[in-house]
């Protein structure tokens, strides 16, 4: 996912590699198949620009799903504080701070 949205940009802004749109339009499509929030944004962008249609088309539709994935994944526990560790008989519950800062994140 992150390797397809890296390479749709790179082809766009033609650094490394010959500016390809219709193939970046196509990659950027497959990482926000995939679920990267990044990768719907730059295409809801480049749809809300005209670019590989006419302007507008789906951008809307692109914007919103791009800002749910991105609050759906801000929101998200992060991996230490899953609830699978909790189903573990061995595992034992991190306090907030321990588990934030495990995974390097600063809690609310």
């Amino acid at each position: 996912m992150v390797a397809r949205f890296d390479l749709a940009v790179a082809l766009i802004k033609g650094k490394g590699i010959d500016v390809d749109i219709p193939r970046a339009l196509a990659l950027l499509k497959k990482a926000s198949d995939d679920g990267s929030a990044r990768a719907t944004y730059d295409l809801a962008a480049l749809v809300a620009s005209g670019v590989g249609g006419k302007p507008g088309g789906d951008a809307l539709a692109l914007f919103r799903r791009a800002a749910s994935e991105a609050i759906r994944r801000a929101t998200a526990p992060p991996p230490c504080c899953s609830t699978k560790a909790a189903a573990c008989p061995k595992a034992r519950p991190l306090p907030l701070r321990t588990c934030c800062a495990q995974s390097q994140r600063t809690p609310a």
